[in-house]
């Protein structure tokens, strides 16, 4: 059961609300207040935890007490427009005073207020200070998959992120068009996880074609794609985004880390104007009305590590300048926290292979974390999250992505990511090899393959290995030895055709009818070799000869 719920349940940060949603009797009227006796010595608390993909729904999960425990209460999530408030849902508390709820997010950013509300709604008796919500970061990046037999082409795209409602797409535009239709999409909305690779067909007319992540019925861009050229593969660099300066923190600005059973304090010195002798450092809880001093610090110390914290408890902090006579000069911002063991979620889950040179995905930590992809510093938004773009090699590559922070945290995930080449889709059915004279590289169905024997040319024949052309073609394979236990003869079946051929015999056998060779299977380097034409000919194959690239092309169709 366990292992079920683990399966379904794949916790991941998708939104972050800031501030963390605080709520007081302070913020109520008088006669709010005074609804009843047990209104009055209400807490009204709500505290978010975290947020949470379970079963595609999208959503976040709080806990809420003093709530009056009466018919009629309930939570209101509201989404604020200026002064206009828009209701996004409501939940009935069920006559609990304290629970862990949990909510749907909207499929909007933006501002949002929560209100608790008594005597179905007659009476409110908090209201949260306003949070903002955002729409986590993504990727659409596509490559052009190499031309099929039919000379079809496909694009490969790859996505990073995670759908924020139920009617999210990815949309295949040519670049540029904002007038025309799709003309392809695929609906992500019941997607859970965060990285897909999928294939599109690439249109016919040539020229620049771009992916767009769209939400809302399709008329919110969230995100686009470079554009890349249908045939050559060639892509633009997209649009530059508008570069927002960061905001630098004003003096004496207190921020606070998580830590598990510990809370790591760092601030910014005061303006040089400002006398000071020491900082004091006070803390208080939800709970608490009043701040306790807990440390005296010299004014040269810029962070403090308090470890005297319980996990999911929320506490302020604040820190205050005071001179020689013990006057407070200036007091820092209030930092509020959660001390919780730190959190590293990656969106690759399920995901074990790519076909991408370079291998992206979308993770988050706990705000204030640093993260690196295998020793490679990877920048983390304020709200934790955090993308890498990783070269792979063919074959199997190892990701080391650790998380930590300041206050002594870390958090190791390896993965295992395996690099397949880029191949055109084949028809079912067909099989097409190509071999160059003297070269021990040969491709089938575009995949390279390597020989034991390069082929080459005797008596204006060709002559490959005899074991690779048959089992290329899906045929079985055997051989017999003579008494010296040196292989005398081959045999190839493919369908209802049996063909035997008879070492250093310029002879073979095709359904039991002889034929006449004009050069016989050999052994060469310890290797059988075989006339290339007769046998593919032979198994109903098509034989081409290019003699500028010194190519043979077979191709081979299944009989339907």
């Amino acid at each position: 059961m366990k292992c079920f719920q683990r399966s379904i349940v794949f916790f991941v940060s998708l939104f972050i609300l800031f501030p963390l949603l605080n709520f007081s009797p302070s913020l109520l009227g008088d006669d709010r207040a005074a609804a009843s006796d047990k209104e009055q010595k209400a807490m009204i608390c709500l505290e978010v935890l975290e947020y949470y993909i379970i079963v595609y729904q999208r959503g976040f999960r709080f806990y809420y007490q003093g709530a009056p425990g009466c018919p009629g209460d309930f939570i209101a999530m509201y989404r604020m427009e200026g002064d206009e408030q828009i209701l996004y849902d409501k939940k009935p508390l069920m006559n609990k005073c304290s629970g862990l709820m949990t909510m749907l997010l909207p499929s909007l950013p933006g501002e949002y207020e929560l209100s608790l509300c008594a005597k179905d709604g007659a009476v409110e008796l908090a209201r949260s200070s306003r949070f903002h919500m955002i729409w986590p970061p993504s990727n659409l990046r596509a490559v052009l998959i190499p031309p099929d037999p039919e000379d079809k082409r496909k694009f490969l795209l790859e996505y990073c992120g995670y759908p924020m409602s139920e009617n999210d797409t990815i949309a295949l535009y040519r670049a540029g068009d904002d007038e025309s239709d799709a003309l392809a999409y695929k609906d992500i909305s019941s997607m859970s996880l965060g990285r897909v690779e999928w294939e599109f067909d690439v249109p016919s007319e040539p020229g620049y074609y771009e992916f767009r992540l769209l939400t809302g019925e399709g008329k919110i861009l969230i995100n686009q794609s470079p554009a890349i050229h249908s045939v050559t593969g060639e892509t633009l660099p997209p649009p530059t985004p508008p570069q927002i300066p960061a905001k630098a923190c004003p003096p004496l600005w207190l921020s606070a880390i998580a830590g598990n059973g510990k809370v790591f304090l760092e601030w910014t010195p005061p303006e040089a104007t400002v006398p000071a002798t020491s900082y004091q450092l006070y803390r208080r809880t939800t709970e608490e009305e009043d701040y306790a001093l807990i440390k005296e610090l010299d004014p040269t110390e810029s962070s403090y590590l308090d470890e005297e914290v319980t996990v999911y408890i929320k506490y302020l902090y604040q820190l205050r300048l005071v001179d020689a006579e013990g006057q407070e000069k200036k007091s820092s911002n209030e930092a509020f926290v959660i001390p919780k063991k730190i959190s590293l979620y990656v969106g690759l889950v399920g995901f074990s292979s790519t076909r991408m040179k370079t291998f992206s995905f979308l993770g988050q930590t706990s705000p204030g974390s640093q993260v690196t992809v295998n020793h490679i510093d990877i920048p983390v938004l304020p709200e934790g999250y955090f993308f890498a773009t990783v070269e792979m090699e063919l074959g199997d590559n190892r990701l080391e992505i650790i998380a930590s922070n300041k206050a002594g945290e870390k958090l190791i995930y390896p993965y295992l990511i395996t690099r397949n080449p880029i191949e055109p889709s084949w028809p079912k059915g067909m099989v097409d090899i190509v071999l160059t004279i003297g070269s021990k590289q040969a491709r089938v169905n575009g995949k390279t393959m390597e020989l034991d024997v390069a082929p080459f040319i005797d008596q204006g024949r060709t002559l490959v290995p005899f074991r690779f052309i048959g089992e290329s073609l899906g045929a079985e394979v055997t051989f017999t030895t003579d008494s010296s236990g040196r292989v005398d003869m081959v045999t190839y079946t493919l369908g209802d055709t049996h063909v035997v051929l008879f070492i250093d015999r310029a002879e073979a056998l095709v359904n039991g009818e002889k034929y006449e060779l004009g050069v016989p299977a050999r052994i060469v380097q310890g290797r059988t070799v075989v006339p290339v034409r007769f046998v593919s000919e032979a198994l109903g194959c098509e034989v081409f000869w290019n003699a500028e690239t010194r190519e043979i092309k077979i191709r081979y169709t299944a009989k339907k």
